[in-house]
């Protein structure tokens, strides 16, 4: 990867965009130098976070790349075009940072909004790569075939971190091999290995303690000596002797439970033979008893038995007067219904013999009645006939006197419409005349609209500019009271600052000049020294009394670190502060002297900010009454010029209202004159059509009777009322005749069918009386009496059969119980079974002590055959585990470097070592250049490590001159540098050979020449320039004089109040921005 151009805004100490292009130097060894503090690391901390989104040192977050002497509008930005192989990629980065918002919230005021990361690679095919920030940024390591870590190391020395490899512990080492070259895999390999082991180990101990567990379980019932728990106790007590003692007991234990259960068996038997035996005597007296029993129920229903047969007599003639009961009851039904029928047949017969004669009488007064009638009826009709031909004259004439009345109305209805639109027309004509007068009136006061509106647009928007005015030296007060403690804290944030910078380059150079002293307290007589090799030290360096240790100065670098980082936020923010308090008073100042006039002008002087702003100090609040007096009268004005602008647009909208009245009043005067010439044309047809309508009536009145209409209708409608009662009279006289004739009919039809019933009723009582005997004779019954005392109810008759029934049954029944009784008791006795039932009782007691002895012995068998089972896989269970505890432990003690006899170092630090020769031996070829051959660096032997401790990634150097080892801490301040450079130069080479031959074609050394001399340094710079070769970019930062003149091509940082900028020096005499 070769850097060809970096771009930077917002970014760092770099106020604006500022451009760095690399491709005017293309290759070889140029110098960024400036004052310190200047912006030299940041050029680096940029390409860093283009390309991985971390600054080179990983101690600022993204709101701390954000420069503080950005404006609020100036966004913060990386782009960094990159050649790769030699393709050229360009990735733009944005920290998140805070800053002003660019509009003012709902209450008036900027706030603070948060800007998100964002990150966007474009690819040598000008495509933008797709994706999010954590996908670029995994493109990009693909891309360069390095990570962050591996970066900073081949890019990168960075200022203070070239003595931390150099110096460190072989457990510091360790930790650095372990993020460069990717060794946790290793590390966590050992881990998995330790899990494993100590997994085992933790299983072994569970199967140990469950076969503890199980043997404790195991229960020595009569077991000879030695006792189980003496053999248990007993350490040379093998697993092969257990198993032997726990099967010798287990079949001891069972030939017990087999003696128990045969001795218990054989008692079961015994007690069973001799309780078949009681059970069989128990049974035979039973029977006895039973018999007995029996016998007493057989004599109780023998003596029964009398009883029982008159019931059963009388129960059979019941049962034969049953059979004769039906004919019985036909006949009976028979009587009845014979003389029902004579009872109707002689009520008929009188009912005819009274018919008869009202049926004549009735025809007679019929006939009369009717002749009379019809004469009546005949006279009446004629007179009706008259009426009705009258009846239509009188209607025809009251239609054409009505007709003559409606049209009489009808002309006085015209007469009066032609006057109402008389009328109207008159005062439509009255109210145009008065619309056209409103109508110039109006028309005067809405053309003043416009005015009104323009006048009153003008106060509102000076209103609302003196609300936000006042509003805007509210805010011009408060934040000058937050420049003002920006300021304070600023102040106070850079003091403490400049305290721990001076704290930290006093303990740095204390530590330096501490290393001699060090090295002499350690020295002892008669001792060769590690740097010379004398064995007399006459001179020894003195340790200074404020000597420091590498810790202390590590902790005043820290504190120094968060010193800075205070001072530049608390700085940025004072910035801020006084900038958004100069653009607030900047447009107070310039709406108040737009707005107030001439007395609040802007001063536009060029002066400095700090003592303008001191000046101005207390101006805001003077603005108050004025502002305050301007807003009263504005509105004063404004609420006159909106009344009379309320008047002028009411003018307008009666002025629109006028002209739709006056249309509408031309229209209704067209109107009015139509519709007068159509009632003037009505009222003429109406006074034509009455004319004709009086003379039609007079000609149809000479045609009436003399009589009235209502005389005739009365007439009328008595003479119909009269001939519709006739003939109603006539017609019930008809239906009374008619009604006696069909009742006469209907009631000797009647008699005739009853005669009929009669005589087949006759017979069927013969008969019926005749079957009734016949029965009676049937059933044994000699007299009718005789039947009726043997008849009875059913529920009686079956309550007898049900009683018979059951006492022969159980007469049945008992009966056959006896004889049974009496053949099993044949040849049979009593039996006393008393002796028999305490022998008994004495084998159930004994049965009773084998029971409880043979569920003890069967329980201690079962624990113990189970923890057998149990023990024999437990066994088994040991036998693998301590197989695959020996296989593991080895490889784990072999990967920890815990395996005896070996040279004790773990997978990691084995894998980390080959990597540290590999270095060593790249460091080793530019060291010996730089050292004019002085000495060189090795890895400590494998049999010189301690075994203390982490070790393995120990470093020493081998004086060429002495042919002696000494620790690489004696080495001097220059020598120290020139051996962390070149260790940092071959951990570049194996870095990028490790990573699959990547090529980084760009390096950057921070500081650490000031320690060197002339001819050193000259070295140091010719090993670099061999470095860089005709392809490779070596940028080194530092600012000391002597590399100024060593190296031609510069790039000169430079820092004001404003920020950094940059000056490229690429020959004598030029220079550019």
């Amino acid at each position: 990867m070769k850097p060809l151009c970096v771009t930077m805004s917002a970014f760092g100490s770099y106020a604006g965009q500022v451009t760095v292009d690399f491709e005017r130097l293309d290759h070889g060894i140029f110098l960024i130098t400036g004052d310190t503090g200047a912006g030299k690391t940041t050029i680096f901390d940029a390409i860093s976070f283009a390309l991985f989104g971390e600054s080179s040192g990983q101690k600022r977050e993204g709101g701390m790349l954000r420069s503080q002497y950005a404006d609020d509008g100036q966004e913060t930005w990386v782009t960094l075009r990159f050649q790769q192989r030699g393709d050229v990629y360009e990735v733009t980065r944005c920290p998140s940072y805070s800053r002003m918002s660019r509009r003012k919230n709902k209450n008036g005021q900027y706030g603070i909004i948060q800007v998100a990361a964002k990150a966007s690679l474009t690819l040598p095919d000008k495509r933008e790569y797709p994706g999010n920030v954590r996908e670029v940024n995994q493109k990009i390591q693909e891309i360069l075939g390095v990570d962050f870590n591996q970066f900073s190391q081949i890019a990168m020395i960075a200022q203070g971190d070239y003595l931390k490899l150099l110096c460190a512990s072989s457990r510091e080492r360790k930790e650095i091999f372990s993020r460069i070259f990717n060794t946790g895999i290793y590390s966590r390999i050992q881990g998995k290995l330790k899990e494993e082991n100590n997994r085992l180990f933790g299983q072994l101990e569970d199967n140990r303690k469950l076969i503890e567990h199980e043997l404790a379980n195991v229960e020595a019932l009569g077991w000879e000596e030695p006792s189980w728990e003496e053999l248990l106790s007993r350490k040379e007590t093998g697993t092969g002797q257990l198993q032997e003692a726990l099967e010798a007991l287990l079949q001891k234990e069972e030939r017990e439970l087999t003696a128990c259960r045969q001795e218990k068996k054989e008692g079961a038997e015994a007690r069973s033979a001799l309780e078949a035996r009681i059970r069989q005597a128990e049974e035979g007296n039973r029977l006895f008893d039973q018999w007995e029993a029996h016998k007493q129920e057989l004599e109780e229903l023998l003596s029964q038995e009398p009883e029982q047969a008159e019931k059963k007599e009388r129960l059979q003639a019941a049962r034969r007067a049953e059979k004769t009961a039906a004919h019985e009851a036909l006949y009976l039904e028979r009587q009845k219904e014979r003389k029902a029928s004579l009872d109707g047949i002689a009520a008929l017969k009188k009912e005819l013999e009274g018919l008869a004669p009202r049926r004549e009488a009735a025809e007679r007064r019929s006939a009369e009645q009717n002749e009379i009638c019809s004469v009546r009826i005949s006279v009446l009709q004629a007179q009706i006939t008259r009426m009705e031909d009258v009846l239509p004259v009188f209607e025809e004439w009251k239609k054409a006197a009505r007709a003559c009345r409606e049209t009489e109305e009808a002309v006085k209805e015209a007469e009066e419409e032609q006057l109402s639109w008389e009328k109207r027309l008159e005062e439509r004509k009255r109210q145009l005349e008065e619309l056209a007068e409103q109508r110039t009136q109006l028309e005067r006061e809405a053309a003043m609209q416009p005015e009104h509106q323009r006048r009153a647009a003008e106060l509102e928007e000076r209103e609302r500019r003196l609300a936000a005015l006042q509003e805007g030296a509210r805010r011009w007060e408060e934040q000058e009271q937050e420049w003002k403690r920006c300021k304070v804290r600023a102040a106070a944030d850079d003091g403490r600052y400049r305290l721990t910078e001076a704290e930290y380059e006093r303990a740095y150079q204390l530590f330096l000049k501490a290393q001699a002293g060090i090295m002499a307290e350690e020295l002892e007589e008669g001792s060769p020294c590690p740097v010379c090799g004398s064995l007399h030290h006459p001179n020894r360096a003195k340790l200074p009394e404020e000597a420091v240790t590498q810790k202390e100065v590590e902790e005043k670098k820290k504190l120094r670190d968060a010193a800075e980082q205070n001072r530049s936020a608390s700085s940025q923010e004072a910035v801020r502060a006084a900038e958004r308090m100069r653009q607030q008073k900047k447009r107070v100042l310039e709406e108040s002297g737009a707005l107030l006039g001439d007395a609040w002008e802007e001063n536009r002087g060029e002066e400095n900010e700090r003592e303008e702003n001191e000046r101005e100090a207390g101006q805001a609040a003077s603005l108050y009454e004025p502002i305050r007096q301007a807003s009263l009268a504005c509105k004063k004005e404004l609420d006159a010029v909106r009344s009379r602008l309320k008047s002028a647009e009411e003018a307008g909208r009666k002025l629109a209202d006028n002209q739709k009245e006056q249309e509408r009043g031309h229209s209704q005067q067209e109107e009015a004159q139509a519709q007068l010439a159509k009632a003037q044309r009505r009222r003429q047809e109406k006074k034509e059509e009455l004319a004709r309508s009086l003379a039609e009536a007079g000609q149809l009145k000479k045609r009436l009777p003399e009589q009235e209409e209502e005389a005739v209708r009365a007439g009328l409608a008595s003479l119909e009322q009269e001939k519709e009662a006739l003939e109603k009279e006539r017609l019930v006289r008809e239906e009374q005749k008619t009604a006696l004739q069909r009742q006469e009919q209907e009631k000797s039809g009647r008699l005739t069918a009853a005669l009929e019933n009669a005589d087949r009723l006759t017979a069927s009582l013969a008969a019926a009386q005749t079957a009734y005997r016949d029965s009676l004779r049937e059933q044994g019954f000699q007299t009718e009496e005789e039947y009726l005392c043997a008849r009875r109810p059913l529920e009686e008759m079956e309550r007898w059969e049900q009683e018979t029934r059951a006492y022969e049954e159980r007469l049945i029944r008992c009966r056959a119980v006896n004889a049974q009784y009496e053949e099993q008791t044949k040849g049979r006795m009593r039996t006393d079974t008393q002796e028999w039932e305490q022998e008994a009782a004495r084998i159930a007691v004994r049965q009773e002590a084998l029971e409880e002895k043979e569920n003890r012995l069967a329980a201690v068998y079962g624990r113990n055959a189970q923890a057998r089972r149990n023990l024999d896989g437990l066994w088994k269970e040991r036998e693998r585990l301590e197989e695959a505890y020996a296989s593991v432990r080895r490889l784990y003690q072999t990967a920890n470097g815990k395996l005896t006899g070996s040279a004790g170092l773990d997978f990691q630090t084995y894998v980390q070592r080959q990597y540290f020769n590999r270095m060593i031996h790249a460091a080793n070829q530019r060291l010996r250049v730089m050292t004019d051959g002085q000495f060189l660096l090795q890895c400590r032997e494998l049999d010189a490590l301690g075994k203390q401790g982490e070790v393995g990634l120990d470093l020493d150097v081998y004086s060429l001159v002495t042919d002696k080892v000494r620790d690489v801490k004696t080495l001097s301040g220059g020598e120290s540098f020139l051996t962390a450079l070149a260790m940092a130069l071959g951990m570049a080479d194996v870095i990028q050979n490790a990573a699959g031959n990547v090529r980084i074609d760009a390096m950057f050394i921070d500081e650490g020449f000031g320690m060197l001399d002339e001819e050193s340094r000259m070295r140091a710079i010719r090993i670099l320039q061999k470095l860089a070769g005709g392809k490779r970019l070596v940028g080194i930062i530092s600012h000391v004089p002597e590399l100024k003149e060593q190296i031609e091509r510069q790039l000169v940082v430079k820092k004001d109040e404003k920020g950094s900028r940059i000056e490229w020096h690429l020959e004598e005499g030029e220079r550019k921005e």
